[in-house]
């Protein structure tokens, strides 16, 4: 646990420092005019931010992430469909309603719509395209043509928004899909969608897992365009005064405590829907219920923390930056805070949370149809010298001089044979190119126009070897017996 604790503490160091070189930079510099005592808090702030995140990512590896692999992984083992839609549904509204980000947008736009409507709405949106994300997991639907379609959705009813004079509505609705990147709906609908996923199985399991979050991003947007074409007003409303003089005032125990009640309330919807599904369908040993408790715990001082240490340091610093460069000089505060914004997105909890997601490796899960090689691991890394001896041999082909008409055929006879290979559980990155003594060169049509079996002895599946009728290398598979 603290080995794990330290290097959350490093990483989070990592992201944290760049924000803070740039501002203490920018405070020497006649751009921008911070008082000490505003330094020291941001200073303060920036510790406290650091020791947020390491506590957050830690927690979220402990509870987030295993709590959504575990209810997708036991809701898709039931084999009942109905309930894996109706709990993707309810978690989806559950999460959103909880956002603590969906609570400040909802007050900015108080003055022209019910915010608990907005709330509402938004939560409908999240909770339907999460369960649509579900559906493209069970049934392999492609994802590119789920999103060009509720796009082309998005972009018509937005046309609509501004033939009804309703355009300056449009920024709220896409402000709106922000709230699925936040620090809690992340890990837990990606952990979600990798349980499904690695549960139903198939050569593409982990490419079924991504989407989810861009999918669920779509409904808010959608949602709220639908319900602005129906609302009354205008979009106005006042600026809250960010100023370090007004948060302190405030009290940074008072913000504390505030921050406690809203991230409790968050993850307090979660934990109940959680036991629920734990009492009735998952069942999980005690051990892990214990290891989930600790990381519900560590989530939530981490989130504290964190959002405690932006309102009070991060907050002031950066609304006073933005109104000094704004009246020094537009055309630079662009050239500055197109720096900061591509430091502070490492900052973000949600970003941890993401890259943890594509760099842990899933386990892959056969077709029911298709079998699977097991004697290699099925996810192994691209060896570009491999193909280049390859794509080398090919060309270098003394007896096939012409150039264009040997590429073009070369390469249907390369793709007929990885579609072979794909039938037979197998791909071409797999196979190792084992040149003769001598020569390194692929011969002829040896492999690549030979018969459907050339090149490979496996057991069991018949076939001719080409190395007893054709001098040169041959291709040969990792599973081989070598030949005496």
């Amino acid at each position: 646990m603290w080995k794990a604790l330290f290097a959350k503490l490093k990483e989070a160091l990592t992201s944290v420092l760049p924000v803070g070189i740039i501002v203490f930079i920018l405070s020497f510099t006649p751009l921008i005019d911070l008082t000490g005592r505003e330094m020291t808090v941001f200073g303060i702030s920036a510790l406290l931010l650091i020791a947020g995140i390491a506590l957050f990512n830690l927690g979220a590896d402990l509870a987030m992430t295993p709590m959504g692999q575990f209810i997708g992984e036991g809701l898709t083992k039931s084999r009942k469909k109905s309930i894996l839609l109706i709990v993707s549904f309810v978690m989806g509204l559950l999460i959103t309603i909880a956002e603590p980000d969906l609570s400040v947008l909802a007050e900015q736009v108080s003055s022209m719509m019910n915010g608990t409507l907005l709330i509402v709405t938004v939560g409908l949106g999240v909770g339907i395209f999460l369960l649509m994300a579900v559906l493209k997991i069970v049934h392999r639907i492609d994802l590119t043509s789920m999103l060009l379609f509720f796009y082309l959705m998005l972009f018509s009813l937005a046309a609509l928004l501004f033939t009804s004079d309703k355009g300056d509505m449009l920024p709220m609705s896409f402000d709106s899909g922000g709230v699925t990147t936040g620090p809690i709906t992340v890990p837990f609908i990606m952990a979600l969608g990798v349980g499904i996923a690695l549960t139903v199985g198939g050569r593409r399991a982990n490419e079924n897992s991504f989407g989810l979050i861009a999918l669920c991003s779509i409904g808010p947007i959608i949602a709220v365009m639908l319900l602005s074409l129906f609302s009354k007003g205008t979009m106005s409303y006042d600026i809250p005064d960010y100023s370090m003089e007004s948060v302190l005032a405030h009290g940074v125990g008072t913000e504390l405590l505030e921050t406690m009640l809203e991230v409790g309330k968050s993850l307090l919807l979660i934990i109940l829907f959680f036991l629920l599904l734990q009492l009735f369908i998952l069942k999980l040993p005690r051990h892990q219920l214990i290891s989930i408790a600790i990381g519900i715990c560590l989530t939530f001082a981490g989130l504290a923390i964190f959002l405690t240490a932006v309102a009070v340091g991060f907050m002031p610093v950066g609304y006073k930056i933005g109104t000094q460069l704004a009246a020094f000089n537009p055309n630079l505060m662009v050239l500055i805070c197109f720096i900061i914004g591509g430091v502070v997105v490492l900052a973000e909890p949600a970003v941890h949370a993401g890259g943890r997601h594509h760099e842990r490796p899933g386990h892959p899960a056969p077709d029911d149809d298709r079998p699977v090689n097991r004697r290699r691991p099925v996810d192994r890394p691209f060896d570009p010298a491999h193909h280049l001896r390859i794509l080398a041999a090919v060309l270098s082909d003394p007896r096939l001089p012409d150039f264009p008409g040997t590429l073009l055929l070369r390469t249907q006879t390369l793709y007929g044979h990885r579609l072979r290979l794909r039938r037979r559980g197998q791909r071409s990155v797999d196979l190792e190119l084992h040149p003769a003594d001598g020569d390194r060169r692929l011969h002829g049509a040896a492999f690549f126009v030979g018969s459907p079996l050339a090149g490979l002895r496996r057991g069991g599946h018949g076939g001719h070897d080409p190395a007893d009728h054709h001098p040169g290398p041959r291709i040969q598979g990792r599973g081989d017996r070598p030949q005496t």
